[in-house]
């Protein structure tokens, strides 16, 4: 099971890096919204299984679809999971740790929250955030997984917004519209 998680994180690295290295055309499609998010909450079901963490999921029934890149959203959507999984591993001073996943629709947008109760971050690691190279995790990580997260949403023409506390933990809220244009 550590060397299939390895492979899937250096396999998603990679993909990462080519995405950012050359901006690949987006694979546009009409996605079914509960559907995509429903897949992914089961995915990453498989990746926290095995982790101390309590991992809920709450999404709203007919969402309706949007346009977009299924492949790149997921990556970026599961970076930002994968995060709070790490950000709730690395935190001792709780006795437990819990990650929230919705997805809902407002008007147009669908939003997707991701909240944790992990370690969470400060000012100066909330003002560098989506930088390339910038890394919370020290040498445990690349610098470019919210960096290239935060490019695919944009590129959906979306927003990624973070709320933040040091040992509270964080919230991101990721919003994409129900159409785009890159």
């Amino acid at each position: 099971d550590a060397v299939k998680l390895t492979v899937a994180r250096i396999r998603n690295m990679v993909q990462d890096l080519l995405h950012y290295a050359k901006e690949t055309d987006l694979n546009r499609e009409r996605i079914n919204a509960s559907e995509f998010a429903s897949d992914l909450a089961v995915v990453f079901e498989q990746k926290i299984r095995n982790q101390p963490i309590v991992f809920a999921s709450d999404i709203a029934n007919a969402l309706g679809e949007f346009e977009g890149d299924a492949g790149a959203l997921s990556s970026a959507l599961l970076n930002i999971l994968e995060n709070a999984m790490d950000a709730c591993s690395e935190d001792r001073s709780k006795e437990s740790h819990k990650i929230l996943f919705m997805a809902k629709r407002t008007g147009e947008d669908i939003l997707f929250d991701v909240s944790d109760n992990g370690i969470g971050m400060g000012k100066e690691a909330l003002d560098r955030l989506f930088t390339s190279s910038f890394s919370s995790k020290g040498r445990k990580g690349t610098g470019l997984g919210l960096f290239i997260s935060h490019e695919i949403v944009r590129r959906h023409g979306g927003t990624i917004t973070v709320e933040s506390s040091p040992s509270e933990g964080s919230h991101f809220c990721i919003r994409i519209p129900g159409s785009f244009r890159e």
